[in-house]
């Protein structure tokens, strides 16, 4: 029977243990007004690394089920956000989320949004940092073509006393980079061979 060693389990951590409370989120709005870009990455109080899943193909056999792996999906990322009085984060993620609105505009403006040029407009990148006790950049990930599918609503409560308002967003996006503390970057893609595509 393994006797229990601290030391030895101690030795298998590289340096520390990573903290969850270190980390910074960063994003570009697109057509920005104010210092919202700034401003996110001091408010933006909680987020996660973003997931990922691969499907199952399940194929009949014989009375058994086959299974085979299936397509890749990115799982959304989810942040929050410390909502000031100047509401200048809330007010760009909804000026962004109506002009990435179609369902109000025609076919001319879905026209609009297939050009290349368009998308720069209303799709950004999103990067996560994660951070050692010292301040270092130990990974990173960074979400292409994201856009915010949701702005969740703010509750406003006359018991809510001592308490920041904050407000959630979701992001959807296409793929994800990941970077290390070397300054290395991987794709992370849905078919490696169409990363280009995806760019």
């Amino acid at each position: 029977m393994t006797q229990f060693n601290a030391t030895a389990f101690r030795s298998q951590l590289k340096g520390d243990v990573a903290r969850p409370n270190l980390f910074k989120v960063t994003v570009s709005f697109p057509n920005e007004t104010g210092d919202a870009s700034r401003k996110f990455s001091f408010t933006c109080r909680s987020a996660s690394l973003p997931g990922l899943t691969v499907g199952q193909v399940l194929v009949p056999y014989f009375g058994r089920i086959i299974k085979f792996a299936g397509d890749r999906q990115f799982e959304d990322f989810a942040v929050r956000v410390i909502n000031d009085e100047d509401y200048t984060v809330r007010e760009n993620f909804e000026r962004w989320q109506n002009d990435l609105d179609i369902v109000n505009h025609g076919s001319d403006r879905k026209e609009r949004l297939a050009n290349d040029a368009d998308r720069r407009d209303h799709y950004a990148t999103v990067t996560v940092t994660h951070y050692s006790k010292g301040g270092r950049a130990l990974k990173s990930y960074t979400l292409h073509n994201a856009f915010p599918y949701v702005v969740e609503g703010v509750g406003l409560d006359w018991q809510e006393n001592d308490t920041a308002m904050e407000f959630g967003v979701v992001f959807a996006y296409d793929y994800f980079t990941r970077g290390d503390a070397n300054g290395g970057k991987e794709p992370i893609v849905t078919n490696p061979d169409n990363s280009r595509l995806l760019k």
